[in-house]
Parts: C-alpha cells; structure tokens; sequence
C-alpha cells in the first residue's frame, strides 16, 4: 500500500484558514440556540430530527429520515461532492437525557 503524499504544515493551514472564513459564526449560534430549544428527550427526538431534515434540505442536501424504533426518527443528510475524492462523515447525538424534573420546565431552564 502505498503512503499518501503529504502536504505541508503551510498547505493545510491555509487550507484550514479558508474553510473557517467561510463560517459564519453568527449563524452558527443561532442554529445552535434553535437546536437547544426543541426538547429532543430521549425517545422524543423526532421533532428535532423534523427541523434537522428541513434544514439540510433547504441547504441542497439529500435527506433520509430513519425511524430508529416506531414514532423515532433520526436525520441522514448527504452532501455530494463533485469530486473523487475523500469523504467526510459527521455524526452527533439529537437526544438528551436530562433528569425527569428538568423535563417539566424545559423551556423555562432553556429559553
């Protein structure tokens, strides 16, 4: 097998540099305020997974919704890339698990 050639430590900061110049940190926030909103217990993550399939779709990515188990749902979005390239897989949990107090006054403890 042969080794990958490897880049410069230059290269990959420059590259580096350029994909976070493109992150708008401001939505970043906000995406992650919206997220923490929507109680996602778990066993109740499917209104979390509804807002991630509408967000990746309205952002061009190919969406699954997968029922885990009857009425759960987790989100599979996909961006295809336009090369040959390597891909890049992302994988996060939508559930919480929070003491059953918490559950009471969700939006109270979060809003």
């Amino acid at each position: 097998m042969t080794k990958p050639a490897s880049r410069s430590a230059d290269a990959l900061d420059a590259e580096a540099r350029a994909v976070l110049a493109r992150v708008d940190a401001g939505e970043l926030v906000d995406l992650a305020s919206t997220l923490i909103r929507i109680p996602s217990f778990k066993t109740e993550e499917t209104p979390v997974a509804r807002f991630l399939d509408d967000f990746f779709r309205a952002r061009g990515y190919a969406v699954d919704l997968q029922e885990v188990e009857p009425g759960r749902l987790q989100t599979i979005a996909t961006l295809r890339g336009s090369g040959g390239g390597a891909s890049l897989m992302l994988n996060g949990h939508t559930d919480i698990n929070v003491p059953e107090f918490f559950k009471k006054d969700y939006h109270s403890q979060v809003g």
